[in-house]
């Protein structure tokens, strides 16, 4: 499937807080850590294309970068145009009932439900 990089850096935490509970059985576990596995490449060249652009557009203050005025507007364009390319990922097939072990804010599994239970399932 494809998806759109802000949205998978908004799904990390939720990602991380579901392969990481040790009471899903062993199939799912298999499934989400091989969808891991295809999102992390993706997200790390997305962080370093976006501190990047950071840095070509901005001053390093104190530790922190503050983009320059004058370039603002081409910066957001560019940030933008990275955050909404997609990186191709497999997604495992797995439905709500399959992490039922997992205790997790509704906020956080908001930022997964569309895509990771809408694949299709294959036992």
């Amino acid at each position: 499937m494809r998806i759109s990089l802000a949205r998978l850096e908004n799904a990390v935490p939720a990602l991380k807080q579901i392969v990481s509970c040790d009471k899903l059985k062993a199939k799912i576990s298999f499934r989400l850590s091989y969808m891991i596995d295809s999102v992390e490449p993706a997200l790390k060249n997305y962080g370093e294309k976006k501190l990047n652009l950071y840095k070509k557009y901005g001053e390093e203050q104190d530790g922190n970068i503050t983009i320059k005025p004058e370039v603002i507007d081409t910066f957001q364009k560019e940030l933008s145009d990275l955050m909404n390319e997609e990186a191709n990922i497999f997604l495992p097939g797995i439905s709500p009932e399959d992490i039922e072990e997992v205790e997790i804010s509704a906020e956080k599994i908001g930022t997964i439900k569309d895509w990771l239970f809408g694949a299709e399932r294959k036992d």
